[in-house]
């Protein structure tokens, strides 16, 4: 007789059940009813019924056969699903019919009327596992059943997951997908064979296609691959061309000539389902981490994913990238750093004890990344592998051996600077510098200059629209054109400017810059930092290259987003700019010392056309209230103006100007507060810091000099090409001709206008420098430089040959010569002020002009460029000079021709102060060989190493000579020394 339990769950098929028996007894009875009802006709929704079962003996419970129908309903769902043929006759299903339900139910979105009773899933798995069925048995005879339904074939469900993702986009919908991604991320038995398929991690090798065979084959890949981020694919010439988005195009089609609101709704419409997309993902990969095993396949898939896209950390990726091994799309990347900022938030706030968690030996280790070929704050991977632990005993033999060979032999463990890694990595560590690399390989930075291409074209194109026929063909293609360049500009501005994002990255690159300074040991004053320890010298680049990018892009996109952050966070990045910039002994780099301080050039205020929105906001009184700014910023700039002379880098030359240029307009914006300024007439005065700012201002002039004149010969080009361009035979000239000389014109243009903003920004430094700190630019160092180069200035600008620059369109060119001509005269009056100016002025025999120094007034009281004060003060200096110039002709009229020997072979004037240099026994004047010096430390005669502290002083020949002169003024014969 049927129990009441056995009633409420079979209804009136429990009859044939004699619940009086015990269960062993009655077993078969009741796998008969099962399988009986399984079979009719009339149970259509066979797993329909089999739920219900479940679902009714879970809650009558506590009876054997409850219990027993409970598990037998997910034994015969098995066999439904993997044999449906047993219970369907010749309407049987189609073999994919068991996982694509499956997946359905997974995915809860109404595909399927059926939802998987509780706990009936992670029965079915385990069952799945257990089981062995005819035609499902591998060679382990284990598992096989799992695997069938999961991953084994094209109609598992895990490959029918992935192929409908493929084909969706942001804007379709997807969150069943992502709910059956989920549900198979929260059981660990799925989890479990997806881990040992190739539907986890592509088997395939980085040069054959890993990166994109991640995103489009793997189940976590195809959902990372979401974006709005223009793709490109390879053509059949092997070249990257662009392919047209879909949510560009089904979103962003026709947004040209929309005004801005317009195109707004549509980003942030958009932006709310990568959001949503974004969020799922983070949401399936934090329930991977709650175990151990899964968080280290996880950590792994990460890992490995970045390996693949290495090449684009690579110099040259974007314009060589059809050449290099294929990596993952942007799109992809970006999701996947996103992520992981996401994962990242709870330890962002560098107080909090987690952030205390992280441990830098990750970065010198070889637990999860090969780190071997990154280049280190200030040691070579040698280096690291002398300072990891001693048990290393082979990478310490290897340093040892490679020191040898260097000529250095063998290099004795220092057991202070040993580097011991951690046997094991806590979460927060994985999660930081996994990270950490997510950036470094994304390199957000550099997208947003792609961006900024794409945005020129967009200009150029929109410009080309202009000049086309309504209605014409060429018109027609080029609004398909502007149309498509459109699509591509909005779907990067969704991804790369998303405030979530931008948010996460500012929190992340504040919580490194801490971090930095802890592994420093920083003190509470910050500067100066201890002598850094091996551990430090071993970290990555970019460890510091991250923060500075970050703080770029916003910056150079999106400035209003630094005028919003609290006044602890700039001081943070201020206090980092400053520590690390200044320190060659933690950054060994220049070039990245000089990114550091670029950042710095970011943080000054600006107004609305520069894109600040807030008037500066909390960057205004920054730079005043910054502490260690106020001590350190002006040696530091200084000192880095120095370094940067020589990097070692191919362009170095053209580089060193880019990083000189951030630093003037650093010096110049800080210069309006005292404190500056005291800091730098200290740093002139100081008899420690002395030689340094007058190797600082030799190389200021030597920029104004070199930039100066490559403008002016350019100037002389452009001159000839206008002129030339003008002809009226001009147009019949032959087309390649006429292309030829117009990109040359063009060509010539860029390089006038590079140097002549490059000379401006010099000549605002010397501006602001000698109306306080004069003396240095006119004593014994540095005046006869100084007067030869504001003297050139002033003859070619105002002088009897500056017809010569005139050019159509000068501003075209950035050419203002009136502008020039008010800074430099401005410059030469300030040094008036030094009695001695006077007599280095008169010594320029080749530039000093009078007659031009007379229509120095006359122009700029002509153009109104000075107030009558300033031009009574000039001219006043101008006959001061002519008077020192006649008494100067006569005293040189007195000497006669100078012996040979007491001339400067340099300069050929007659030697003062006579030095020796050591290295080639040659004598000269002291002023002319520190100038040269100054430049360049080395042997004019022989360019073997020289330095100042090595000039002898000749006072042998300094007698002979200062007699020699003595005897010469009070009229004594000429002889021969």
């Amino acid at each position: 007789m049927a129990s009441a339990k056995l009633a409420q769950i079979l209804g009136k098929d429990a009859a044939s059940i004699d619940a009086t028996q015990p269960l062993s007894v009655g077993r078969a009875n009741v796998d008969a009813v099962l399988m009986a009802k399984l079979v009719a006709p009339a149970t259509t929704d066979k797993l329909g019924f089999l739920f219900q079962v479940h679902t009714k003996a879970a809650q009558a419970g506590g009876d054997e056969y409850a219990d027993y129908l409970k598990k037998q309903s997910v034994v015969f769902a098995t066999l439904v699903l993997l044999q449906p043929g047993q219970f369907s006759g010749a309407a049987a299903p189609s073999a994919g019919w068991g996982p694509q339900t499956v997946l359905d139910i997974l995915k809860g979105d109404g595909t399927s009327r059926l939802s998987f009773p509780s706990g009936f899933l992670p029965a079915l798995l385990q069952t799945l596992r257990r089981m062995s069925l005819p035609g499902y048995v591998g060679a382990d005879g284990n598992g096989t059943c799992l695997l069938s339904l999961l991953v084994a074939h094209q109609e598992s469900v895990v490959p029918l997951l992935i192929k409908e993702v493929t084909k969706l986009n942001l804007v379709e919908p997807f969150h069943g997908q992502f709910a059956a991604l989920q549900e198979l991320g929260n059981n660990k038995v799925a989890m479990e064979a997806l881990f040992a398929s190739p539907l986890w991690e592509t088997p395939l090798a980085v040069e054959k296609g890993a990166g994109p065979a991640t995103e489009m084959q793997t189940l976590l890949g195809v959902f990372l691959r979401l974006s709005t981020i223009p793709e490109t694919t390879r053509s059949m010439q092997g070249e990257m061309v662009p392919v047209r988005h879909p949510v560009g195009e089904a979103c962003f089609a026709g947004m040209h000539g929309r005004n801005r609101q317009e195109v707004d709704i549509a980003v942030d419409s958009v932006r709310v389902q990568l959001h949503a997309s974004q969020e799922n993902i983070t949401a399936f990969v934090r329930s991977m981490l709650k175990d151990p095993t899964q968080q280290d396949k996880m950590f792994n898939w990460i890992a490995s994913t970045l390996k693949y896209s290495e090449a684009r950390k690579m110099e040259g990726f974007v314009n060589y990238r059809h050449r290099m091994a294929p990596t993952s799309s942007e799109g992809f990347l970006f999701n996947l750093f996103t992520v992981m900022l996401r994962l990242c938030k709870p330890f962002f706030d560098p107080d909090d004890k987690k952030a205390l968690k992280i441990d830098a030996s990750w970065l010198v280790s070889d637990h999860r990344v090969d780190l071997r070929k990154e280049t280190r704050l200030n040691c070579s991977e040698e280096e690291v592998a002398s300072w990891m632990d001693v048990r290393n005993q082979a990478r310490i033999q290897q340093f040892q051996q490679v020191t040898a060979t260097a000529g250095g032999g063998k290099r004795k463990a220092d057991e202070s600077e040993k580097v011991v890694a951690s046997e094991s990595f806590g979460t927060i560590s994985e999660l930081f510098f996994l990270t950490l690399r997510a950036q470094q390989v994304l390199a957000p930075a550099k997208v947003a200059k792609e961006m900024q291409k794409l945005s020129e074209q967009l200009y150029h194109a929109n410009r080309a629209l202009d000049t086309l026929e309504q209605g014409s063909e060429e018109r027609e293609k080029a609004e398909e054109e502007v149309a498509g360049l459109m699509e591509s500009r909005i779907g990067y501005d969704v991804v790369l400017f998303d405030p979530v994002m931008l948010e996460d990255m500012l929190a992340l690159a504040r919580l490194t810059a801490r971090w930095l300074f802890r592994v420093a040991e920083a003190p509470p004053s910050i500067m100066p930092l201890p002598p850094p320890s091996a551990l430090f010298k071993s970290l990555p680049e970019f460890c510091i290259e991250n923060v500075v990018d970050t703080l770029t892009l916003v910056a150079q996109n999106i400035p209003s987003v630094l005028e919003t952050l609290p006044v602890t966070t700039l001081h943070d990045f201020l206090n980092f700019v400053m520590a690390f910039s200044s320190s060659k002994a933690h950054v060994k780099n220049p070039y990245l010392r000089g990114k550091l301080l670029q950042v710095a050039c970011f943080m000054i205020p600006g107004d609305r056309r520069q894109g600040f929105e807030f008037g500066g906001g909390n960057l205004s009184g920054l730079f005043q209230e910054h502490e260690v700014s106020r001590h350190h910023l002006v040696p530091s700039l200084i000192n880095f103006y120095i370094d940067v002379e020589v990097t070692g880098g191919h362009n170095q030359f053209y580089d060193k100007f880019i990083y000189r240029n951030h630093m003037a307009k650093i010096l110049l914006y800080v210069c309006q507060f005292p404190a500056y300024l005291e800091s730098v007439e200290k740093f002139s005065k100081d008899p420690n810091t002395r030689d340094t700012f007058i190797r600082f201002v030799t190389m200021m002039l030597n920029d104004a000099n070199y930039c100066f004149q490559e403008a002016m010969l350019k100037l002389t080009e452009i001159r000839k090409a206008q002129h030339e361009m003008a002809l009226p035979e001009y147009a019949a000239r032959p087309v390649e001709e006429r292309t030829a000389l117009e990109e040359t014109l063009s060509q010539d243009g860029n390089h006038t206008k590079w140097g002549l903003q490059q000379l401006k920004d010099v000549l605002n430094m010397m501006q602001m420098l000698t109306g306080h700190v004069g003396a240095p630019f006119v004593g014994r160092e540095l005046g006869d430089q100084t007067a030869e180069m504001l003297l050139y200035l002033i003859d070619k600008i105002a002088g009897p040959k500056c017809i010569e620059l005139k050019v159509t369109d000068p501003e075209k060119f950035a050419f203002k010569p009136k502008e020039l001509l008010s800074l430099t005269s401005d410059i030469f009056l300030k040094l008036a002020a030094h009695k001695e100016f006077g007599a280095v002025v008169i010594r320029d025999g080749r530039s000093y002009k009078p007659e031009v120094l007379k229509k120095v007034v006359h122009l700029n009281r002509s153009f109104g460029l000075q107030d009558e004060a300033w031009l009574n003060k000039f001219d006043k200096f101008r006959k001061e000079l002519e008077a020192l110039e006649a008494g100067q002709t006569e005293a040189d009229q007195q000497l006669g021709e100078i012996p040979d020997d007491f001339q400067d072979p340099i300069s050929a004037d007659i030697m003062r102060d006579p030095v020796r240099l050591p290295t080639s026994g040659q004598f000269c004047d002291r002023k002319t060989i520190e100038r040269i010096l100054l430049s360049d430390e080395t042997d004019p005669f022989n360019r073997m190493r020289l330095t100042v502290d090595m000039l002898e002083p000749a006072e042998e020949l300094k007698a002979k000579i200062e007699a020699w002169i003595t005897s010469r003024r009070n009229g004594a014969p000429q002889a021969a020394p």
